[in-house]
């Protein structure tokens, strides 16, 4: 199956021949609509120029910049997710980043495909480590009564 990115990368070089126009033709005719959210845009795309839902949503992501691609190119994610208020769970989410990676890469490449281990470290109340092992469980009684080792618990 196709990545994301490749996926995208298909419907841009299509785009001229699917809706008749390119990319950056239609990030013009945006621009010039004075639509500048994502929702106003893809309504517009689809209602005034009988665009799909799919191209109208990659159209709107690419004019706003706001696609993971355009993103990660100069966005530090995780350090902007875990800034501020939220400093506090950056160590959590690298011994689990840590962790994660000497599983392997399919197993990696499951947890990205699951929004990545800063999400799954938002979903999981505690980690417990022993013996070099990483155990996920559900709240911190489960950590508790978990077998001895280091829990990591993230703050409710």
């Amino acid at each position: 199956m196709a990545s994301p990115e490749e996926m995208a990368a298909s419907m841009i070089a299509n785009m001229k021949e699917k809706t008749g126009k390119d990319l950056a033709a239609w990030k013009k005719l945006v621009a010039k609509s004075g639509c500048a959210k994502h929702g106003e845009i893809v309504k517009w795309l689809k209602s005034e120029h009988g665009m799909t839902h799919g191209y109208a949503n990659l159209v709107s992501h690419k004019f706003r910049e706001s696609d993971a691609a355009s993103v990660a190119e100069t966005t530090d994610l995780v350090a902007a997710q875990y800034g501020g208020k939220k400093e506090g769970l950056r160590p959590i989410y690298d011994k689990l980043a840590k962790a994660i990676a000497k599983f392997g890469k399919d197993v990696i490449s499951i947890v990205a495909r699951h929004g990545g281990a800063s999400r799954v470290a938002g979903v999981v109340r505690a980690l417990q480590v022993s013996d070099g092992l990483l155990s996920i469980v559900g709240d911190r009684a489960a950590a508790s009564a978990h077998a001895p080792g280091k829990a990591l618990v993230a703050p409710s």
